[in-house]
């Protein structure tokens, strides 16, 4: 098979932006130089030097179905010619078994169709070829966009997450405002966060940010200001993930710490806020002012806010920034925020 240097990745589409961020974030975090060719609400096309790390991302990955190398590109209104001009580069030399799995992006409904008219013209190149579905030597991903449909090679299988076991009903300690496992997730991987590095979640109330930062296998750290969370916490780390993460009962405005790598947050509001004595654009101007002596230049801050608030913090600047809806009286918004100065 020949050499690749472009990759695509099918998102879950239930993130709006953010999943497309955070496989950026991954990638970047796995010091692989990239840019983004092509960018939609669930499909990402990029070039990259060598993406050999597929396997990491893929098992850290919340929002991402699947990660391919890209071989070629086919229009839907010419499907048999373009398909041809793709498959007939001697590819599936030596293959004897293969099967098509097709993503239907775009809510077309052909996946059936454009799965059965590919395996039909990879049989015509060479009749000897057959469709495998259990065991097949090659798998190919059709990524169907509407207006075109990408082709591609599964770079490595996506790991299953057992999202529904952590969810904060499940959990020991259950709060109502916790956030659930694949979001929190999806936060660790945006903080750029590295094998060996330090993670912090400052307000970590019942604990969903670390969590999944140390079911990652980063050494974690949570922070809350009051007891009766940060024994909540210490209940659900003990049940989930018992490795590598610690709770520390303190004041974010004042971080008991001298260095961490990267940070990710859901920020107090609501009743919440007010308890800390501070209103809440107060709470984040303080806190960034702290987080600015513990992550060095280039480093980030993501945090979870409302969208009716709007904070410019000295020492970072705003790198990115996605809407999420809660329901239908509530958006939140997260932002990716990079220390310029340490």
């Amino acid at each position: 098979m020949k050499s690749i240097n472009d990759y695509f990745f099918i998102l879950s589409g239930d993130s709006g932006t953010l999943g497309r961020s955070e496989v950026c974030a991954l990638i970047e975090s796995y010091d692989v130089p990239f840019s983004v060719k092509e960018a939609e609400e669930r499909f990402v096309l990029l070039k990259a030097s060598n993406l050999n790390r597929a396997d990491k991302i893929l098992e850290r990955v919340a929002y991402t179905i699947s990660a391919c190398s890209h071989l070629g590109t086919i229009k839907p209104e010419n499907i048999d010619k373009s398909a041809e001009m793709v498959f007939s580069s001697g590819m599936m030399d030596g293959i004897e078994t293969f099967r098509v799995d097709c993503y239907d992006l775009a809510g077309s409904s052909s996946s059936v169709t454009v799965e059965s008219k590919i395996a039909a013209l990879i049989k015509k190149t060479d009749p000897r070829i057959r469709v495998s579905m259990q065991n097949p030597d090659v798998i190919l991903v059709a990524a169907d966009r509407g207006h075109l449909i990408s082709i591609g090679y599964p770079l490595a299988s996506k790991a299953q997450q057992k999202w529904e076991k952590r969810r904060p009903k499940m959990r020991p300690f259950f709060y109502t405002a916790a956030l659930f496992p694949k979001f929190s997730r999806a936060l660790v991987n945006l903080s750029r966060i590295k094998s060996g590095e330090f993670f912090l979640d400052p307000f970590c109330g019942s604990g969903s940010i670390v969590i999944e930062a140390s079911l990652m296998g980063f050494d974690a750290i949570g922070i809350d200001l009051f007891q009766n969370m940060c024994r909540g916490a210490l209940e659900n780390l003990k049940a989930l993930a018992p490795s590598y993460s610690s709770i520390i009962q303190g004041d974010a405005r004042a971080l008991p710490l001298c260095n961490v790598d990267g940070v990710a947050t859901d920020m107090p509001y609501g009743r919440i806020a007010p308890m800390t004595g501070s209103s809440q654009r107060e709470l984040i101007k303080d806190f960034f002012k702290s987080a600015s002596d513990v992550l060095d230049q280039g480093r980030y801050a993501i945090i979870v806010h409302p969208s009716s608030l709007n904070v410019q913090v000295e020492g970072f600047t705003l790198a990115n920034s996605h809407r999420i809806r809660v329901h239908r009286s509530l958006t939140r918004v997260v932002s990716e925020y990079r220390a310029t100065s340490s």
